[in-house]
């Protein structure tokens, strides 16, 4: 997929307490708004980039498109 900057993107910022399965909640909920076909019967695709800091601070990039 190529990044469209014009599309919806954003950063999932990590907290301490957050677990795996937090992040597999949140990801199935975004996969659930943007990769179901919409009445049209258009959907559209997820990208994720998980990126840790060397501080231990974690985010997840997310692109839309």
């Amino acid at each position: 997929m190529t990044r469209d900057t014009k599309g919806t993107h954003g950063v999932y910022v990590l907290a301490d307490n957050t677990t795996e399965a937090n992040i597999g909640y949140w990801k199935n909920e975004m996969k659930n708004r943007y990769e179901t076909p919409d009445q049209y019967g258009k959907s559209m695709t997820i990208e994720y980039e998980e990126t840790t800091k060397e501080t231990g601070n974690r985010y997840i990039n997310f692109w839309v498109g």
